[in-house]
């Protein structure tokens, strides 16, 4: 199971690269900062979407959670990657809404499915 913290300064763009496994899930964990200063986001919306076959779309209560001052969480389900073709790379982004703001990017870049691994044996 994947798990990433990553640090995102909202003065300077990132680009991410995530890498998960069909039918497994996983967690990044983002920490939010403006010019080197934690941001607070308290309130604010956030909202993840993969461009996958079957789009993985994601937003606060919906397998993204508010866990610090200026930190939150993304869950990948295992039911977000096992249905999914493997091998596809595709477009995917996130972006942080403050209260009374416009959205903020926090990220974008690509999500890339692998197959995952199964072995069977015969008797």
């Amino acid at each position: 199971m994947l798990k990433r913290n990553i640090e995102v300064d909202l003065t300077a763009p990132v680009n991410l690269a995530i890498v998960l496994r069909g039918a497994s899930g996983g967690t990044v964990v983002v920490t939010v900062t403006q010019g080197g200063a934690a941001l607070p986001i308290a309130g604010s919306s956030i909202r993840y979407v993969a461009e996958t076959t079957t789009e993985i779309n994601k937003t606060v209560g919906a397998g993204i959670t508010i866990t610090g001052a200026n930190e939150f969480r993304i869950a990948f389900e295992r039911t977000d990657t096992e249905l999914q073709n493997t091998a596809q790379r595709v477009n995917h982004e996130c972006k942080l809404t403050l209260p009374g703001g416009e959205p903020l990017p926090i990220f974008a870049g690509t999500l890339q499915i692998t197959p995952s691994v199964f072995v069977t044996a015969t008797v």
